[in-house]
């Protein structure tokens, strides 16, 4: 019986060893778990907060890049009305052109017309013929004071010599670039 004594105290120390073990090993277990639990927590809110500020990115991006498109759109728009008024203005600018070319043309006709009944009627044998007329000069010189473009400058000059005989470049010329659009303030 001594023996079964002996032999069941040491299996009774061998299981109670064993519990103490295991209890040990739970408890080293438990806590190993506690810390990776926590650890996995912090990670958790880490990846909560990286989500809540990824969110928050998101709108600000979405709000810059809906920003951006309204106002290229804005600008399109205004692009797109000034191009209009652009063209508006070429075509009155076309009108009023042609409206400037049947005029002068009228005008040309018109004054033709009136030189031909003058030299018919009243030039012909009279004592103001050719280029030393002071009828012509006065006229030609009136209108060599409202010349003020190059090309205006340039057709007074030229009728100062088929009119009158007298070459007006040399005194009146004409400017460096020809230029119809330039004007003179003079």
């Amino acid at each position: 019986m001594r023996k079964l004594a002996q032999s069941t105290e040491e299996t009774l120390g061998s299981i109670g060893q064993s519990i103490r073990d295991t209890h040990e090993f739970m408890q080293r277990s438990q806590k190993e778990q506690k810390k990776d639990l926590l650890s996995l927590g912090t990670i958790l809110e880490e990846l909560q907060k990286l989500i809540f500020r990824f969110e928050e990115t998101s709108e600000k991006l979405n709000q810059y890049m809906q920003k951006a498109v309204n106002h290229i759109e804005q600008n399109q728009e205004e692009q797109k009305n000034i191009l209009l008024h652009f063209f508006t203005t070429l075509q009155n600018l076309a009108i009023v052109k042609e409206e400037l070319d049947h005029q002068a043309h009228f005008i040309d006709l018109f004054l033709r017309e009136v030189n031909d009944y003058m030299e018919k009627y009243f030039r012909f044998n009279q004592s103001c013929p050719g280029p030393n007329c002071p009828q012509r000069r006065k006229v030609l010189e009136e209108l060599a004071n409202l010349a003020t473009t190059d090309g205006e400058r340039t057709m007074v000059n030229r009728l100062f010599k088929e009119m009158l005989g007298e070459d007006r470049e040399a005194l009146h010329g004409t400017l460096p670039v020809n230029h119809e659009q330039f004007i003179s303030f003079n």
